[in-house]
């Protein structure tokens, strides 16, 4: 009887040491990063990591509310904060925030099946992108209307594409509408004949085609408001010393 009261005892110690690590992210972060140390990282230290998708503006937002331990998101601390201010959300005191960069993603071109353009120059993208072509016969393709699939809650993903694949041009608006994220990209261009898009590593790709192109790189940042809380700095510390072995680039 003892030896069962002092093991109800543990377990109910331990529960109540555990602790909640709550991040909100883009789909780079959370499928490259945060996904994949997860299991290992819950085992080990008996915290839960609470993951939310959003995109980055989003992510910061709930960060400065105090409602999140942390936001990640496919893009750099300095574009970051442009972004913030693009979408008129300009942050007053960035350096009250802390970050680092957790680990690297690449923005994916996925196309339909039915396109016959396997490889795109970086002037065929922005010709695309832009709106400046309609039809896959303009950059060498077959005779199909261009459809664009850009993601609403995937801002990060779509700065890095167009500073590094366009020239910092501006988008065409979206042909298709109803995709948010880098997964629902991926899942409408798989349905809609001629159509484009841009998703993150990690995605599944078995219904769409991947062109080929120049490799667009962007590094994952985890933000914190102020210093990293203890329980925070732990996972981060675990990311650094056990990311590679898990996976995390």
């Amino acid at each position: 009887m003892k030896k069962i009261c002092a093991l109800v005892l543990f377990v109910l110690s331990f529960s109540l040491m555990a602790e909640e690590i709550k991040i909100s992210g883009g789909a780079a972060p959370l499928n490259n990063v945060f996904k994949k140390i997860q299991s290992a990282y819950e085992a080990s230290s008996g915290n839960k990591l609470i993951l939310a998708e959003n995109g980055p503006d989003l992510a910061f937002i709930e960060l400065e509310k105090g409602l999140i331990d942390g936001a990640s998101g496919g893009v750099g601390f300095e574009d970051w904060m442009k972004m913030m201010a693009e979408k008129g959300h300009p942050v007053a005191n960035p350096t009250d925030y802390k970050y680092r960069v957790v680990g690297k993603d690449i923005v994916t071109v996925v196309a339909s099946k039915d396109v016959t353009k396997k490889e795109l120059s970086n002037d065929d993208l922005k010709k695309i992108f832009t709106g400046a072509v309609k039809n896959w016969k303009d950059v060498g393709g077959s005779d199909l209307p261009i459809k664009l699939v850009l993601g609403e809650n995937i801002p990060g993903t779509l700065k890095v594409f167009k500073k590094q694949a366009m020239g910092d041009a501006e988008y065409a608006p979206s042909t298709v509408t109803g995709a948010k994220t880098a997964v629902d990209v991926v899942a409408v261009v798989a349905k809609t004949p001629g159509s484009i898009g841009v998703s993150a590593k990690g995605v599944d790709f078995s219904a769409v085609a991947l062109p080929k192109t120049e490799i667009f790189g962007r590094p994952i940042t985890f933000i914190t408001k102020g210093a990293p809380s203890e329980k925070v700095q732990k996972m981060l510390d675990f990311i650094a010393k056990e990311g590679k072995k898990l996976g995390v680039d």
